[in-house]
């Protein structure tokens, strides 16, 4: 549906996640809460529906209701400590979680069970990222390294080196050849997927770098850092 093509969904530190129309950035739906903070939320684009997921180590989904709540649908199983992150492939209908202690669940959506744990990384797992086509999951780490895996199934495709710092920034850019990621030195890293090798990096923040995204042409990141600063930049090919 092209309305939900136009949402976002924000965690936050009250417990709570907020879905909110990216065009006016007036909240839509929030859903109950959590008994800590939320660091992750994940939005199905197709459904609308999301998942939650934070300090409390429980993973909560959630049915777009009519009113300005969602509606708690399940929850799954809390292991691994602290979630970090979360992210969906509708194509797959998987839910990756990125968990403290260094290990990535992979969760049925359809049935709420556990698909396969993925380990690796030797500290936490910040981010996850399903590329668009939802074949190739990559998750972030405080270790520095970033780690590529076939998302159906969960086998190693490659491991990402060359962040001095923890990696808290992930992003596909739209055909999914690109991967680009951001770490607490402040530089970006752009890598290639097929390959695994790094194209290219540079300072982009004089502090961690948070956020990293492509546009929808694949033509330009965008960086957001502790620096309260937002840049853009030339993808270069």
């Amino acid at each position: 549906m092209e309305e939900d093509l136009a949402l976002g969904a924000l965690a936050s530190k009250d417990g709570r996640a907020y879905l909110f129309d990216a065009a006016t950035v007036n909240t839509k739906n929030r859903t109950g809460s959590h008994p800590g903070e939320v660091s992750g939320v994940a939005l199905d684009l197709i459904s609308g529906n999301a998942a939650t997921a934070g300090q409390d180590g429980v993973i909560r989904l959630w049915e777009r209701g009519a009113s300005s709540d969602w509606v708690l649908e399940r929850e799954l199983a809390g292991s691994g400590g602290w979630i970090w992150d979360l992210d969906i492939s509708p194509s797959l209908g998987l839910l990756a979680s990125a968990r403290a202690d260094g290990e990535v669940g992979l969760w049925k959506l359809s049935s709420g069970e556990l698909d396969a744990v993925l380990g690796g990384h030797q500290s936490a797992v910040t981010k996850v990222a399903f590329d668009p086509a939802g074949e190739v999951l990559a998750s972030a780490s405080r270790d520095g390294t970033v780690r590529l895996w076939a998302a159906e199934g969960g086998s190693p495709l490659a491991v990402l080196e060359g962040h001095e710092d923890w990696v808290q920034a992930l992003a596909f850019s739209p055909s999914g050849d690109l991967l680009a990621s951001g770490g607490r030195e402040g530089r970006v890293r752009l890598w290639d997927v097929a390959s695994g090798s790094l194209l290219v990096s540079w300072p982009a923040h004089g502090g961690p770098v948070y956020g990293v995204g492509f546009d929808s042409a694949g033509e330009r990141i965008a960086t957001a850092g502790d620096d309260d600063s937002v840049w853009l930049w030339g993808v270069a090919r």
